[in-house]
């Protein structure tokens, strides 16, 4: 489900640029909002683990965190010179960094979780990995908004033209 997530975020950014401030700062605003969406969804996860006393599978965990870790630091690698591009590239590699940061998490969670067996430790990074998420959703949010209105005060500006006068020149 991530990855299916990572690819609508870059399919939509690539479909943004080369397009105007508003397309890419709104194509920002969804990433964002799905963003602090996907946050929510891991914190409840978080809770609702809590409460029902499950615990995960170390092993799995840490398989899996560790496969999206080496896909996500090859993207991570592409992506770093957009880092602080508009919002709308800037999202992309937002997300891919915290792909990055939630998979080598999760891969130490595994590891933890195998060790302890106790569900506490997936909690706690469950936890943390949501607030990482709000953070960077409200930097996008909160970016794209800054971009947006700054675009549309340059549109709404008044259009200051240069005119040159002509003065007729001495006789020749």
């Amino acid at each position: 489900m991530d990855f299916a997530a990572d690819a609508a975020t870059y399919a939509l950014s690539l479909w943004a640029i080369g397009r105007s401030v508003a397309v890419r700062s709104n194509a920002a605003l969804i990433k964002g909002a799905s963003l602090g969406a996907m946050a929510i969804g891991i914190l409840a996860f978080a809770i609702w683990r809590a409460i029902a006393a499950a615990e995960p599978d170390g092993g799995a965990i840490s398989g899996l965190g560790l496969f999206g870790a080496a896909a996500n630091l090859v993207a991570a690698a592409l992506l770093a010179r957009y880092r602080d591009g508009d919002a709308n590239v800037r999202s992309v590699w937002l997300c891919t960094r915290n792909d990055l940061i939630q998979c080598l998490a999760v891969a130490a969670t595994g590891v933890a979780v195998a060790m302890t067996h106790s569900r506490w430790p997936d909690l706690i990074v469950g936890g943390l990995l949501a607030a990482v998420f709000l953070r960077s959703s409200w930097q996008i949010i909160s970016q794209a908004q800054r971009e947006r209105r700054t675009a549309q005060a340059a549109a709404a500006a008044p259009r200051e033209y240069i005119t040159h006068s002509i003065q007729p020149r001495g006789r020749v």
